[in-house]
């Protein structure tokens, strides 16, 4: 394998450090705004700022860490978009860094490790994604670590670790690492007897349990853990759909052919160590580890709408292809297999390339208008900070949030952080703009459509100020199925205004009727609890 830089982590490490800033650039300028899906966790995360926790005071589905990492950045950088964009620009950057330094520890390229990290990136993951691939980087390179030397209790601790920052940023990549880290576990000193295999599987788990137990009792305290479960595996049967596009039809997207190969990819190297099984090497044992976080991931997390979701497993993928890459070249024909390997590796890379829209992209960032000499980079940086540090600055994530200025002025001037909105449909991304918490401890209806949720939405409502309800047209019947709290709303709020947002869609907002004022807004004729 050419360009080896075994024995020289200096040169390793400032060449994982020159990636992570690369790709952190390249992601914070090609951010020009956030989608709607994003504001599920960034107005949890204001939630915060607002003095309410997760699941104590309000409903979490499972992310308390991804929450708690967009809090502390807008909390310390400031409550704008700015901060959440060099959050996950950092994010971005440290998972390539992460996955090229696995890469140039297993291979020993480093033209491979930087060449694979950079199609990584090129994936373009969906900016809510930037904890998943962020999690399982840090997870494989730890993961390749510990069975370099598996004798090490420490590098046994640290993965245990790395699995449960996976599981406090989404419980299923705790769940995910967590398989893979056991595989390593058992199988990676083969010189060891049966029962120091078992001992050492279990110091694993037990390191595990322990980390992420604290968090199970603060569930337990402040809601219940089943509930916790229950509402989680709810909200997650909603989302879940999959499909097996046919990638062999004239029109099929990048998206549906990956899909495939990312499933196909474990299968191969499982195959490869099952033929060569006494080979005896501690690569072999981390392609199979791999393998099964590979496998965890694909059916875990690549589900419906392809072009969101297969970039969510890159990471897995990238790191087997540069297993099989060193295999294959390593082997004794690998004359025989260098130019197939080269044609694969470049439909590999075209078929990426066509799944993250790589132009689309530049040209997003602003790279391919002209010549991106120093000055014009620090400018576009400037501009792209000045765009997202703006409130309505950035591209608006949904159809909501630009006709709804009027409202988010006026509740600048007649309310404060006191006064919390309800919100009805998925529309996280207004609670943000209003800079306003949300009421009930829920921040879409599909958060509390249960009885227990239902209640537990109605014990808050009674005990905070809500002036108002915010319900999208489109889910009035959705509403409606609610029966607690729609009965609730019905008896205590009566309609202010409805909003043209787009075609038939209008936003209804509803006041409360037993809340008295303290004024009229000049512009608006509307209650003032100034």
């Amino acid at each position: 394998m050419p360009s080896r830089m075994r024995g020289r982590p200096w040169a390793i490490g400032a060449t994982c450090a020159v990636v992570a800033l690369a790709a952190a650039s390249l992601r914070f300028l090609v951010t020009v705004g956030f989608n709607n899906d994003h504001f599920v966790h960034l107005v949890a995360a204001q939630q915060m700022l607002f003095g309410d926790w997760p699941t104590r005071d309000f409903i979490d589905i499972g992310r308390p860490l991804t929450i708690l990492a967009s809090a502390a950045a807008q909390r310390v950088i400031g409550p704008t978009l700015l901060s959440e964009a060099l959050l996950v620009a950092a994010g971005f950057g440290l998972a390539a860094a992460l996955t090229a330094a696995t890469i140039v520890e297993l291979t020993g390229s480093v033209l491979l490790g930087v060449g694979l990290s950079a199609l990584e990136v090129a994936a373009f993951p969906r900016t809510y994604a930037y904890p998943k691939v962020l999690a399982t980087a840090l997870g494989l390179w730890l993961m390749a670590v510990f069975l370099r030397r598996p004798a090490s209790v420490s590098r046994l601790i640290a993965m245990a670790i790395a699995v449960a920052v996976g599981f406090l940023f989404r419980h299923d990549l705790g769940l995910f690492l967590g398989l893979g880290g056991l595989v390593a576990s058992v199988l990676g000193d083969q010189a060891a007897t049966r029962r120091q295999r078992l001992r050492r599987a279990l110091t694993f788990s037990a390191a595990v349990l322990a980390l992420i137990v604290p968090y199970l009792l603060y569930v337990q305290l402040g809601d219940s853990l089943w509930n916790y479960v229950v509402t989680a595996w709810d909200q997650n049967q909603v989302e879940a759909g999959y499909v097996w596009p046919n990638p062999f039809a004239p029109d099929a997207s990048a998206a549906s052919r990956l899909l495939y190969l990312f499933h196909a990819l474990p299968f191969a190297v499982l195959s490869v160590c099952l033929v060569d099984r006494r080979r005896g090497d501690w690569r072999d044992v981390f392609g199979v580890s791999v393998s099964v976080v590979a496998i965890a991931e694909n059916f875990g997390l690549m589900r419906d709408l392809l072009e969101a979701r297969v970039p969510d497993a890159v990471v897995p993928a990238m790191v087997l292809v540069g297993w099989l890459v060193h295999r294959a070249w390593s082997s004794t024909h690998r004359r025989y297999v260098a130019v197939p390997l080269t044609a694969a590796l470049a439909g590999f890379a075209l078929l990426v390339g066509q799944l993250g829209d790589v132009t689309e992209n530049l040209n997003r960032a602003g790279l391919t208008q002209s010549i991106p000499t120093p000055s014009r980079l620090m400018e576009r940086f400037a501009d792209r900070a000045a765009r997202l540090g703006d409130r309505f600055g950035s591209d608006p994530p949904s159809r909501f949030v630009l006709p709804l200025k009027p409202f988010f002025a006026y509740l600048d001037r007649c309310t404060d952080g006191r006064h919390r909105l309800f919100l009805a449909g998925l529309i996280p991304e207004v609670a943000y703009y209003a800079r306003r918490p949300f009421a009930g401890g829920g921040y879409e209806h599909l958060n509390f459509n249960s009885e227990t949720n239902q209640r537990r939405v109605l014990n808050k409502l009674t005990r905070e100020t809500v002036p108002f309800v915010l319900v999208p047209s489109n889910n009035v019947a959705d509403l409606e199925d609610l029966r607690l709290v729609s009965d609730y709303l019905k008896t205590r709020y009566v309609p202010l205004a409805d909003v043209p947002v787009y075609e038939d869609l209008s936003l209804q907002i509803s006041i409360d009727r037993t809340l008295p004022s303290i004024s009229r807004d000049p512009e608006t004729g509307w209650p003032c609890f100034l």
